[in-house]
């Protein structure tokens, strides 16, 4: 591009022009490497995304491999457990020593004891993906809870505690599956007791609203939990950290089945607790 002569002075003897060249062979060879190099990084970013991609693609298939192999060997455990469930029974009726029926009894509740976690375990493994399937009867709530306060009481005997009812029902009677709400009533006080000190205080309160509905509450004065906790308490295999010297055995399942068989009922469970008074 290029303008026309522009005269300078009067006389016409000077004159000025502008010339201006087009830099497109030098644009086009910049923009090329630019491109180029815009591209190769594009291409690299989508590698690595598909490649991440497939690593937790393959991860969450060996996961659902895994637990798939673990509720099978688990589910496998039952018949077994249960023969000798059945056997130990036999023999505590047939034995005539009182000091060997206390031995046969305590090994029929410790059964007993690992097959519900057998059924905690499997009941929260599939509980999101699979209806819980109940088998209610008519049920009498203060027998049940009697019945879950000896299953704690067998699995922590040398733990100090009193253990008291507030019983406010006018009838205990209720249309529940009597062996699932066992388990979420011992998981409850099984909690109450392991997550205190000695002679902790655990009050159960039964009582019934205007419209019929039963609520129990389980309260303790034990370690109690952190309120940045409390939201994550219901979930799979979460456990509240504790300090050292504070940490039980666990499996991070029991509320999480709790709250299965607890909406299976129609109803809903729900945790109130301040660190350090319970």
């Amino acid at each position: 591009l290029s303008t026309p002569p522009i005269p300078i002075g009067t006389q016409d003897r000077f004159y000025l022009r502008l010339f201006s060249e087009k830099p497109s062979a030098d644009i086009f060879r910049q923009m090329t490497y630019a491109v180029l190099l815009s591209a190769a990084l594009a291409v690299l970013v989508m590698g690595c995304l598909v490649w991440q991609f497939l690593v937790i693609l393959r991860k969450d298939l060996l996961l659902k491999q895994r637990e798939a192999a673990v509720n099978g060997t688990v589910h496998d455990l039952k018949t077994p457990l249960a023969g000798v469930v059945t056997l130990v029974e036999w023999l505590k009726k047939e034995e005539k020593d009182s000091q060997k029926q206390a031995f046969l009894q305590q090994a029929e509740e410790r059964l007993k004891r690992l097959r519900n976690d057998i059924e905690r375990i499997l009941t929260a493994a599939r509980g999101g993906r699979r209806k819980l399937v109940l088998h209610k009867e008519p049920t009498d709530l203060p027998t049940l809870l009697a019945q879950a306060a000896a299953d704690t009481r067998a699995c922590l005997p040398a733990k100090r505690h009193t253990l008291e009812t507030d019983n406010r029902l006018a009838d205990g009677q209720v249309e529940a599956d009597p062996a699932c709400l066992r388990n979420v009533f011992a998981q409850l006080l099984e909690n109450a007791l392991k997550y205190s000190d000695e002679g902790v205080r655990i009050t159960v309160k039964l009582e019934e609203d205007a419209e019929g509905w039963v609520t129990v509450s389980v309260t303790d004065n034990g370690w109690g939990i952190p309120r940045k906790c409390l939201k994550k308490l219901f979930g799979e295999y979460y456990q509240v950290p504790r300090e050292e010297g504070r940490a039980q055995k666990g499996y991070g399942i029991g509320l999480t089945y709790a709250r299965y068989v607890v909406r299976a009922h129609g109803g809903d469970i729900r945790v109130e607790s301040r660190e350090g008074t319970g």
